[in-house]
């Protein structure tokens, strides 16, 4: 019964799998996108992406592609990494803005397990290195940590809590 069981669960894995390849991944950007309530991808580029690393529903292609969206400039090597929302998409707040551009240490974290999990450790490692080297800089500036930050300066943001992390 428990080999049956776990066949079931293998097998649903499987399918959840497809079926996010299949809806939210686009081959021409090399990006997964969020879903509508009708199974619409919605074009904007967020960090929400970088589930599908810490998961195993990226392939290593696509594991590339997506680690390359993390290196790039202009959506989430920001100076103080991995803001929430791309740096290009229109809704983007340089300074933060909450979920509008907000660098999260969940966040963060969800990103640096995901590349460790589908081994990119040096590039693990510099975002992980880069979010505490930040934040200590605006712990010192501040003396206070912060729920969020800004991805482009090095300050509290439009955070209004001091000592707050949520």
């Amino acid at each position: 019964k428990l080999a049956q069981r776990k066949n079931e669960i293998e097998t649903d894995v499987s399918s959840l799998k497809a079926l996010i390849n299949e809806m939210m991944w686009d081959e021409e950007s090399g990006f997964y996108y969020d879903l509508t309530m009708e199974g619409k991808q919605i074009r904007i580029k967020t960090a929400a992406a970088f589930w599908a690393l810490i998961s195993g529903v990226a392939d290593e292609r696509q594991a590339e592609r997506l680690a390359g969206w993390v290196e790039e400039e202009k959506t989430f090597n920001r100076l103080h990494r991995v803001p929430c929302v791309a740096a290009d998409e229109p809704e983007y707040d340089p300074m933060g803005g909450y979920w509008r551009g907000s660098v999260w240490a969940p966040i963060n974290a969800m990103v640096v397990l995901g590349l460790e999990n589908c081994g990119r450790h040096e590039l693990a490692k510099k975002i992980a290195r880069n979010h505490l080297d930040c934040i200590v800089k605006i712990w010192k500036m501040t003396g206070s940590i912060w729920e969020n930050y800004p991805p482009d300066f090095l300050s509290s943001g439009n955070a209004e809590k001091t000592d707050f992390v949520g």
